[in-house]
C-alpha cells in the first residue's frame, strides 16, 4: 500500500496521537488559497 497525501493544515493535531508528525510532514503537500486556481 501507499500512505495518503496529507495537507497538514487541515490535519487535526489529535492525529498526532496515532500518527507520527514525523510521518505526517514526509507526506504532506500544500495547497493553494484559492482552489479555483486548480480549476481547467
Amino acid at each position: 500500500g501507499a500512505a495518503a497525501y496529507v495537507v497538514l493544515a487541515s490535519t487535526h493535531e489529535r492525529a498526532q496521537e496515532i500518527v507520527p508528525i514525523d510521518a505526517l510532514r514526509q507526506h504532506a503537500v500544500d495547497v493553494p488559497g484559492d482552489l479555483g486556481v486548480l480549476d481547467d
